[in-house]
């Protein structure tokens, strides 16, 4: 599978293959093998990767670096948010700025299997290398496993000038934008 590089293998990486096991609806026989199970579901990432697999290339950013970056779903469900968070997080790449993702705080803390938003929000200072709060860059690997809209998004960001943003967790989802922290 052309998408799983040598970069994956990273000591910090806390699961190898999550990020590039592409979520869908799978149907198996009760007794098939766990090699089968992977096979089937990489089988169906390469479809995916196929696609974009060209912009990848030209994009400037390693295969593992798009695959991580499509953190994005998990910040927002709908593909136009994910797009405008992307460009929010490639604006502060491009700053040396922390991506400041709560996503990686949730995912760093689900290891000791705590992981509620509410508790993400307040524990920027969680020390783990997937903490994009207290770490700058890109985490080490991919966040849970991202969807093909996620892929595109990070491929195909909305430019703006924002540097931040916010849903609103308990309305209706919308994600607001700012330039700075204080708007």
């Amino acid at each position: 599978y052309p998408f799983l590089t040598d970069e994956m293998f990273n000591d910090n990486v806390r699961i190898y293959l999550e990020g590039y096991l592409a979520p869908d609806t799978y149907q198996f026989f009760y007794d098939t093998d766990a090699e089968t199970v992977t096979e089937k579901i990489l089988d169906q990432q390469l479809i995916v990767y196929d696609k974009y697999k060209d912009q990848i290339a030209s994009s400037g950013y390693s295969i593992h670096q798009i695959y991580t970056l499509a953190i994005v779903q998990f910040e927002s469900g709908k593909p136009e948010d994910m797009k405008m968070i992307a460009g929010v997080f490639y604006n502060r790449l491009n700053i040396n700025m922390a991506l400041q993702s709560s996503v990686t705080v949730c995912y760093a803390i689900d290891r000791d299997k705590e992981d509620n938003w509410q508790t993400c929000e307040v524990n920027s200072d969680y020390d783990s290398p997937y903490n994009s709060y207290k770490y700058a860059g890109l985490p080490p690997g991919a966040v849970e496993n991202a969807g093909s809209d996620a892929l595109d998004a990070v491929l195909n960001p909305t430019a703006s000038d924002y540097y931040y943003f916010m849903a609103d967790v308990y309305g209706d989802g919308t994600v607001y934008y700012a330039k700075t922290l204080e708007e």
